[in-house]
């Protein structure tokens, strides 16, 4: 029967307690430069046309009539009046909308929270 022989090193740490240290780079706030500013703008020449909230209203699947006499795309831009008529016609939430959740048991028990999942492959993203 052999024995290897083994030596141990027998090292010593010294405890070192934890400290926190900071210092104070700069003892002023920096100032900045000033920074100019555009020029109010002048309103725009042409009075924005009142609206009343029926027009933009129309019934599931169709669009309002978009007049460019009355306030249309120009140049590329909206004015005021398409600029709201858009924003008051949009459906944003149309593509929202409520799916069944399903709870990752295994996960929940894990994390120590209740983790729901959507595994329907229908979902939009």
């Amino acid at each position: 029967m052999t024995l290897s022989n083994t030596s141990s090193v027998a090292i010593r740490t010294r405890r070192v307690k934890p400290s926190i240290n900071a210092a104070l780079a700069k003892q002023a706030a920096e100032i900045l430069p000033s920074v100019e500013r555009e020029p109010p703008r002048a309103p725009s020449a042409v009075p924005l046309l009142r609206v009343s909230p029926s027009s933009l209203q129309c019934e599931s699947g169709y669009l309002i009539p978009n007049n460019p006499d009355n306030g249309g795309v120009s140049n590329g831009t909206l004015n005021a009046m398409e600029y709201l008529t858009n924003i008051l016609a949009s459906k944003v939430y149309d593509v929202a909308y409520e799916s069944p959740l399903q709870l990752a048991t295994k996960l929940s028990e894990r994390w120590g929270f209740n983790v729901l999942l959507n595994t329907r492959g229908d979902c939009p993203g």
